[in-house]
């Protein structure tokens, strides 16, 4: 990746802790008024709709009281036979008078347009309309009127809003038909009568325009659109009509219950949430050009601020490459003053640091080189003590061949690397030779006793790990001393080996046994010095507890040390 300028990582954090959050909330908070919107919407239209179907539905209650009413008027009755079987002109004109007054009075109080066709049996028929019309095709309107799926006696609308055939204005009406009675047929002279209507709110279907792009639709008994202000939409099957309104509009119905028809309105969504997607749009245009001021804000603001800053980290490149004699420019403002100031004090101190270093390490090298020349090899000590043993052979001196012997194989088991696994078998007798070293030194004033139990076939420990504990026992239990015994005793507990050293010496006080485990560096060696420390240290960091070194001591009567360490195989060496 490459590197973030302050500027980058100002603009990120502006735009994902300020721009983003902002953003987010107003598309929510946006989200959660369109969503109120179109419940609000579809509440006062789904009321709206119901208003308008309902009134539909008294419409036609009214039209089919209207049209029964006149079937069952028996003065309209009578009226008919007189017009049907006259016994002169003026008596047919009277009656037909009487049919217009017996029609008119609905007309009158109603106020509406429309038409009332009366069908005799004979093949007549009579007409009332208070609007113009043409040329009326009265024998397509009197088979409709005798569809046989209809009950006589049951008053049924036409399943049309469709003006009848032949009228000159073509305006959505509502038409009833009704036929007598099969017991009335007899005594009537009526086959059929039809009432057609203009009805106000099929009239704004037609000249509401779409208002807020809202789309009403009349479907009739079987499922297609039959009145609408989208025209296109006209004997479409509803089913269609809808499923192509569903994604993206609220579609409301409602039945009409004595016409069997449903009314329907369609509203676009997006003409209930167009104001606040405009306002979101200003918002966010808004916001937009915010953080588009903000990013020249902060370019002519970080600008002075950079460029110093950028003079600085090329020296310091330069710096990190080796070049110790770079120097900052301390211009600018104060706070690069005083960087400036800083980096050259650091540049000073590391420079003179370097020189230091450099010279002390000549000088180190100098007297390492020099100290190499008195250095004894190990092996040209052991190679000595070997020439010497050999001498003491061939001189048969006894006591000299013994010491010598004794202290060569000391000195080859210090020459193995920390750490070897040496077989039990062999670290016992590198610890005989070293007591036989300290008998030599000391005299016989102290006995060493060696107890093991348990099989060590196959079984090593690392080298040099209990001959301390021995030296510790001579040199501080044994001080001072006539006689003493040192036990070392060795056992065999599956998975584990325990070591203990044990002497009947002068103890150790107990004021000064809590600091036998502390590091001292005086450089003494024994038991409560480097010794323990060491031991224990080599056991802790090797193995996994329980493994670990402890002491008793009990002043005045000796010390005993516990090794506990895991069985470990001897290496092939």
């Amino acid at each position: 990746m490459g590197r973030k300028t302050v500027l980058y990582q100002h603009t990120v954090a502006f735009i994902f802790l300020v721009a983003l959050p902002v953003a987010l909330v107003l598309l929510f908070i946006s989200f959660i008024f369109r969503i109120e919107l179109i419940r609000i919407a579809q509440q006062q239209t789904s009321e709206a709709v119901t208003r308008t179907a309902q009134n539909l539905d008294t419409e036609a209650m009214n039209f089919a009281l209207f049209t029964s009413a006149l079937m069952n008027d028996e003065i309209l009755q009578e009226q008919v036979r007189q017009f049907l079987y006259p016994q002169n002109s003026e008596q047919k004109y009277l009656a037909a008078r009487g049919i217009e007054k017996s029609i008119s009075w609905f007309f009158r109080i109603t106020s509406r347009i429309g038409s009332v066709f009366l069908f005799f049996k004979d093949g007549g028929h009579f007409q009332y309309s208070n609007y113009p019309s043409d040329t009326i095709d009265y024998e397509t309107i009197r088979e409709v009127c005798m569809d046989p799926r209809r009950t006589d006696g049951e008053v049924w609308p036409l399943d049309t809003v469709s003006a009848l055939p032949g009228a000159i204005e073509k305006p959505p009406v509502l038409s009833m038909v009704v036929r007598p009675r099969l017991a009335d047929k007899k005594n009537s002279s009526i086959s059929a009568i039809l009432v057609s209507f203009r009805v106000p709110l099929l009239d704004s279907f037609l000249f509401s325009g779409q208002q807020n792009g809202a789309t009403r639709i009349l479907v009739n008994t079987q499922n297609k659109v039959i009145l609408s202000d989208n025209k296109a939409l006209y004997n479409q099957p509803y089913e269609i009509v809808k499923a192509g309104y569903t994604k993206s509009h609220i579609v409301i119905e409602s039945p009409i219950e004595h016409t069997g028809w449903l009314f329907a309105e369609v509203i676009p969504i997006h003409f209930v949430t167009h104001r606040v997607d405009i306002m979101m749009r200003w918002v966010l245009g808004a916001l937009f050009l915010i953080a588009l001021l903000f990013g020249f804000y902060s370019r002519a603001f970080f600008s002075d601020i950079i460029k110093p800053l950028r003079a600085v980290i090329l020296q310091m490149e330069e710096f990190a490459g080796g070049n110790f004699s770079v120097r900052v420019q301390e211009t600018g403002p104060e706070e690069f003053r005083e960087l400036g100031s800083s980096f050259n004090s650091m540049v000073n101190r590391i420079d003179e640091l370097t020189k230091r270093i450099m010279q002390e390490q000549k000088e180190k090298a100098r007297l390492e080189i020099e100290a190499l020349r008195f250095q004894l090899n190990p092996h040209f000590i052991c190679n000595t003590l070997t020439s010497i043993n050999m001498m003491a052979s061939l001189a048969k001196v006894e006591p000299i061949k013994k010491m010598t012997t004794a202290l060569i194989r000391v000195v080859q088991e210090t020459l193995l690397e920390e750490g070897t696994i040496v077989p039990i078998e062999r670290e016992l007798k590198n610890l005989e030779s070293y007591v036989y070293i300290m008998r030599v030194r000391f005299g016989d004033t102290f006995t060493y006793e060696v107890q093991t139990k348990g099989d060590f076939q196959g079984i090593g420990i690392p080298t040099m790990l209990i001959q301390p504990l021995i030296e510790n026992a001579i040199l501080h239990g044994m001080r001072g001393r006539n006689t003493g015994n040192i036990v070392l005793s060795i056992t065999r507990n599956d998975p584990y080996l325990l070591i203990t050293v044990q002497d009947d010496g002068n103890g150790i006080p107990f004021e000064k046994q809590e600091e036998l485990f502390a590091l001292q560096k005086d450089g003494k060696r024994g038991l409560n010095k480097i010794g323990l420390y060491n031991i224990r240290r080599r056991v802790v960091l090797s193995y996994e507890p329980p493994c670990d070194v402890s002491i008793e001591s009990w002043p005045g009567e000796g010390t005993l040390v516990k090794i506990l360490i895991p069985l470990l195989s001897v290496e092939n060496q």
